[in-house]
C-alpha cells in the first residue's frame, strides 16, 4: 500500500491506550533487582520456601546460582525445576519474552503447573529498563503477564558505599516502586543511616526485606501528598536524578493525559527514566496505575488502591532539560481544567 494512501471511508487503527482492553486472566510480574551481592537470591528463596507464595513461577539467568536445591521435586527439562511448594524456577532463554511466552505455553498444554504468578530476577549489573518495557510492547502488550512492581534490594551494610562506587546500583534505585533493606541484622547503624538517606531523596516505600512478601502492594505505590507540582533534585549519592510529581483534584480527562504524556515520552524519553502514578479518569473513575519507562508508555491498569485525587510522579536524569519539573507542569497545563 503506498505510503499515505487510506481507504476512503475508513478510520485508521485506534490507540490501544485508549481502549478498554480486558484480559480473560492477569498473571502479574514482579521484577526484583538490586546490585551484585545485596541479597537479591537469598531473599526469592525466602518467599518461595514458604506457602504464601505458592503457585509463583521464578525466572532467573542461572538455576543453580539461586540456592533451591533443598526445594527441587522434579526436573521436567534442563532449565526447569519444579519445587516443593509448587512454585516454578526457569532460566531464562535467549530472551525473556521466549522465555515467558513458552512458559505459559506449556502452562496451557498442562506440562507445569498453573502458575498464578511471575517473579523475575535480575542480574546485579542489569539494566531494568528494557525488562519492564517488554510487557508494554509487541508481543506481551496483550498477552495475560502484566507487569506489577520493581522491588530492588539494598544491601544495609556496604549499601551507602555502594551507591558512592556504583552508577548501576543509583539507577536501580531511582527506577525502583519498592525498596528492600537487607541484612539489617549484620550492621542496624548502618541500615538505619541508610534508610534515613533513601527516605529522604527518594519517593517509594522503604521496607525491611524480613518479613516482606513479593505480592504484598499492586504497583506498590501510594498517595502523594503534593498540592500541585512538586520537585525535588535528590542529594549525597542520588544526586543523578531529578523527580517532580503533578496532583490533579479529582478526575482527569483520558485522552488529554494520554496524549500529553506520550508526546513527552517521545520527546524526553532518552533522559526520563520512569513516569509513575494513581489517576481517575472521567471516564472510569476507578483507579488506574500509569507507567512509562523511557519512550514506551503503558496503557492504564485497573488497581485495588482506591484514591481520591490524581497523581502522577516524573523521574528524570538530572541533566534532562526540559526538567522533571517542567514536564510536570506541561502536563499539568495540558489536563487541568
Amino acid at each position: 500500500m503506498p505510503t499515505g494512501w487510506s481507504e476512503p471511508g475508513l478510520s485508521p487503527l485506534p490507540d490501544l491506550a485508549s481502549l478498554n482492553l480486558v484480559k480473560p486472566t492477569v498473571i502479574p510480574v514482579v521484577v526484583v533487582s538490586g546490585f551484585l551481592g545485596s541479597g537479591k537470591s537469598t531473599l526469592i528463596n525466602r518467599w518461595l520456601g514458604g506457602s504464601d507464595n505458592a503457585d509463583t513461577a521464578l525466572i532467573v539467568n542461572e538455576i543453580g546460582e539461586i540456592g533451591l536445591d533443598h526445594l527441587i521435586v522434579e526436573h521436567t527439562r534442563e532449565d526447569t525445576v519444579l519445587l516443593s511448594n509448587g512454585c516454578l524456577c526457569c532460566a531464562v532463554q535467549s530472551d525473556l519474552v521466549k522465555t515467558l511466552r513458552e512458559l505459559l505455553a506449556r502452562r496451557e498444554r498442562a506440562e507445569l503447573p498453573r502458575y498464578r504468578r511471575v517473579i523475575i530476577e535480575t542480574s546485579g549489573l542489569a539494566d531494568c529498563a528494557p525488562i519492564i518495557q517488554s510487557f508494554w510492547s509487541d508481543p506481551l502488550q496483550l498477552s495475560v503477564y502484566e507487569f506489577d512492581h520493581l522491588c530492588v534490594t539494598v544491601d544495609a551494610q556496604l549499601g551507602i558505599q555502594t551507591l558512592a562506587s556504583h552508577h548501576t546500583a543509583r539507577r536501580q534505585i531511582a527506577m525502583a516502586d519498592r525498596l528492600l533493606l537487607t541484612k539489617l541484622d549484620i550492621d542496624r547503624d548502618a541500615g538505619r543511616e541508610l534508610r534515613e538517606q533513601l527516605t529522604k531523596t527518594e519517593s517509594m516505600p522503604v521496607q525491611n526485606a524480613v518479613g516482606s512478601s513479593p505480592f504484598m502492594n499492586r504497583c506498590a505505590i501510594g498517595d502523594r501528598t503534593s498540592t500541585h507540582v512538586r520537585s525535588s533534585h535528590a542529594d549525597g549519592h542520588l544526586q543523578d536524578y531529578q523527580t517532580a510529581t503533578i496532583r490533579f483534584a479529582g478526575v482527569v480527562n483520558r485522552k488529554k493525559l494520554m496524549t500529553t504524556l506520550r508526546r513527552l515520552c517521545d520527546d524526553h524519553g532518552d533522559g526520563l527514566l520512569r513516569v509513575k502514578g494513581l489517576v481517575r479518569f472521567e471516564e472510569d473513575t476507578r483507579s488506574h496505575a500509569i507507567q512509562a519507562v523511557q519512550h514506551i508508555l503503558a496503557t492504564p491498569a485497573v488497581v485495588n488502591h482506591a484514591t481520591e485525587d490524581s497523581w502522577i510522579e516524573f523521574i528524570a536524569l538530572r541533566e534532562l532539560r526540559p526538567s522533571a519539573e517542567q514536564l510536570a507542569q506541561r502536563l499539568h497545563d495540558a489536563v487541568a481544567p
